[in-house]
């Protein structure tokens, strides 16, 4: 029995050599690069099943893997819609070409998050007997009747309604900032106040980068995709939330950063978002974004990519 660290999840299900992957995961988001990455090696069968536990999981992640699955016959997924009697497992099944079989189990979800172990754990056993039990208990869940494979024909509309009760239950659930702030103390959010547009030459250079590296994405360029330059590189990280606008406080949103590629000069860098899922930590009201609108400016010119704890509240003092 060996304890995962770090990267240790994560490598054991991209190592070379594994020929099939079982996933049962209560919640599963931001890992389709992972699903991508996997689904790659020709050689591995992966098998996928997400809950609907709270209505959490975000319907683009589970269209993502529907079509994904559609594509690619080696690739089969399913949703438990038996929403908080769903299953809420965190196992990973892996059978190898040279290796015992694995099963990794602990508190780690699919989820970037979870597959990063920084405030999960998890632990691997290579043990032919315990993958063969896991194995059956995976088959036995998936013959209930609302353990529902993508590809069955009543999977979308399970998938319509589910997609209602998620929109109701995120919609109602967003705090405002002062609720934010008061159960989260020691917050800090990513900073990016933008003065252009991204010229055409950047445009096509970072439509190339995307081409290379998710060819099968689709990919908003306006909304997706932001230019810092090199020297700011370390003021931003990947799996980061980052609040953005324009100099004059305007076109405010939240970016979650998946990505970060040198442009073609290496001068610049870019951060892309290959997620369709859209956090958002508290509600951006009228009043709060006339507040970030009056700083936009100094911001910029000071180059801030940082709003602290007490940036935060006094930006909600003053809205």
């Amino acid at each position: 029995m060996k304890i995962l660290h770090n990267d240790d999840l994560e490598n054991a299900l991209l190592k070379k050599g594994n020929k099939k992957i079982s996933i049962v995961s209560a919640f599963a988001s931001h890992t389709e690069m992972i699903v991508e990455q996997l689904l790659e090696d020709n050689s591995i069968k992966l098998e996928l099943i997400i809950s609907t536990i709270n209505a959490f999981n975000s319907p683009d992640f589970i269209k993502f893997c529907q079509q994904k699955a559609q594509d690619c016959d080696k690739f089969s997924f399913y949703v438990d819609f038996r929403y908080n009697q769903s299953v809420h497992w965190k196992l990973y099944l892996i059978q190898s070409e040279v290796e015992t079989e694995k099963v990794i189990i602990g508190s780690a979800n699919f989820t970037n998050i979870g597959i990063g172990l920084n405030r999960d754990t998890c632990v691997m056993i290579q043990n032919k007997n315990l993958y063969a039990d896991y194995l059956a208990d995976i088959e036995q869940l998936k013959q209930l009747p609302e353990v529902i494979k993508s590809s069955d024909q009543k999977f979308d509309r399970y998938l319509q309604n589910y997609k209602t009760l998620h929109q109701r239950i995120t919609k109602a659930s967003i705090p405002t900032l002062a609720n934010y702030l008061a159960i989260n103390p020691m917050i800090e959010l990513g900073l990016l106040v933008w003065d252009s547009y991204l010229s055409d030459e950047d445009e096509q250079v970072a439509e190339e980068v995307v081409a290379r590296e998710h060819p099968t994405i689709k990919f908003d360029m306006n909304r997706d995709c932001l230019l810092v330059e090199k020297k700011y590189e370390t003021d931003f990280s990947v799996d980061q939330l980052i609040l953005c606008m324009n100099n004059q406080g305007k076109e405010i949103a939240f970016f979650y950063c998946l990505g970060i590629y040198p442009s073609q000069s290496q001068q610049y860098v870019f951060l892309f978002n290959f997620s369709k899922k859209v956090i958002r930590p508290f509600k951006l009201s009228r009043s709060l974004k006339a507040a970030m609108a009056k700083q936009a400016a100094s911001w910029c010119n000071s180059n801030k990519h940082k709003l602290t704890y007490e940036d935060l509240l006094a930006l909600c003092e003053n809205s």
